[in-house]
C-alpha cells in the first residue's frame, strides 16, 4: 500500500514538474524577448536552465517580490523535483 502511494505522489509530481517546466521555458523566452531581444531569446531558448535562473534573479531585483507566478513557478518545479528524488529513494522495493 506505501508503494502504490509512493507511485502515485511521484506520477503527480512528475506531471506537475513537467507543466511547469513548459510553463517556466516558455515564460522565459517571452520575458527575455520583450526585456532584452531577440538574441536573448535565442540564447534563453538555447541554455533553458541557466536562461531560466538568470531570469528569475533579473525578475526578483525587478519586482523586488518572490510572489509573482514565475517565481512560484519556479519554485513548485523544485519543491516537485525534491519530492520525485526523496520518495522515488523511499518507496520501497517489492
Amino acid at each position: 500500500m506505501l508503494r502504490i502511494l509512493g507511485l502515485i505522489v511521484v506520477a503527480g509530481c512528475w506531471i506537475t514538474a513537467a507543466l511547469l517546466g513548459i510553463y517556466i521555458y516558455v515564460v522565459s523566452i517571452l520575458g527575455a524577448y520583450q526585456g532584452s531581444g531577440l538574441v536573448a531569446a535565442m540564447v534563453t531558448a538555447l541554455l533553458p536552465p541557466f536562461a531560466q535562473i538568470y531570469w528569475l534573479v533579473v525578475h526578483w531585483i525587478a519586482s523586488g517580490t518572490i510572489t509573482s507566478p514565475y517565481s512560484l513557478a519556479c519554485l513548485a518545479w523544485i519543491t516537485a523535483v525534491v519530492i520525485i528524488i526523496v520518495v522515488g529513494r523511499v518507496i520501497p522495493d517489492e
